[in-house]
C-alpha cells in the first residue's frame, strides 16, 4: 500500500537534506533526484530528470529546482514516480489488476 503523498515528500526531503549528499533514482535511471551539492550535482540546485518510456513513446526530460526550493523539488519528484506509475507498490498493483482482469469469472 503507497504511503500517502505528504509523507513520501518528507522522506524524499530527509534524504536529500542529509550532509552525505544522497541522490534518489529509480528502476536505474528512469527517475532520478540530485540534492544540492552532491557528488553528481555541483550546482547549487535540485535536478529532477526521468527517463521512461509511456506505452511505446519516450518521455524524457529534467526540471531543475532553486537549492532553497526542497519541497517543490520533492513534491515535483513524487507526482511524477506518480504519473509515470514507478515503484514496487505500483507494480503489484498494476499485477494484481492484471490478474483480476485476466481470471475467468
Amino acid at each position: 500500500m503507497p504511503i500517502d503523498l505528504q509523507n513520501e515528500v518528507d522522506l524524499v526531503k530527509a534524504v536529500l537534506s542529509h550532509p552525505a549528499g544522497y541522490e534518489l533514482d529509480l528502476l536505474g535511471g528512469i527517475l532520478t533526484i540530485r540534492s544540492p551539492g552532491g557528488p553528481q550535482n555541483t550546482e547549487e540546485s535540485i535536478e529532477v530528470e526521468w527517463n521512461a518510456m509511456i506505452g511505446t513513446k519516450p518521455e524524457v526530460g529534467s526540471e531543475v529546482f532553486d537549492k532553497s526550493d526542497l519541497e517543490g523539488a520533492a513534491m515535483f519528484f513524487v507526482k511524477k514516480r506518480h504519473a509515470l506509475r514507478l515503484g514496487i507498490d505500483f507494480e503489484a498493483v498494476d499485477v494484481w489488476q492484471k490478474v483480476r482482469r485476466e481470471s475467468p469469472r
